[in-house]
């Protein structure tokens, strides 16, 4: 998926996508190496991962090398100046030991919360805020 945005403001801006849900970011970082998502931003790869894993218990630092969750919210671009346009774009595919694939197509993605599905997607928002703040 790839979403772009315009500046239409009076000032420099930077954006962010914040992930807006936690129980869709949890559903989504419970995958472990069962998933993996790639998010790029007007300046080129912002963060990639082969182990979803947000459970601390089973993983003793978050790191690239080791389990590495999607955080809530991420720079995408920096410094847009008035009349500028950006753009984003969020990757994810399940690993192929997953059994439980359907169809190409088929079926919903990311299903939220755990436990008694009744959402499925990863909700975002994208959010321009002066640079040098965080939303």
């Amino acid at each position: 998926m790839t979403t772009s945005w315009t500046n239409t403001g009076l000032n420099k801006e930077d954006v962010f996508v914040v992930f807006s849900n936690p129980d869709a970011l949890h559903a989504l970082n419970n995958l472990g190496t069962y998933g993996e998502v790639h998010i790029v931003g007007n300046n080129g790869p912002v963060f990639d991962s082969a182990n979803l894993n947000d459970n601390s218990a089973s993983c003793v630092t978050f790191s690239p090398s080791g389990c590495w969750p999607v955080a809530k919210s991420y720079k995408i671009g920096t410094n847009i100046t008035p009349g500028g346009t950006g753009s984003w774009t969020f990757t994810f595919g399940y690993a192929s030991k997953l059994s439980t694939q359907s169809a190409a197509g088929g079926g919903d993605w990311n299903s939220y919360p755990l436990g008694g599905p009744t959402n499925s997607g990863l909700p975002y928002q994208l959010v321009a805020v002066q640079p040098g703040q965080t939303p």
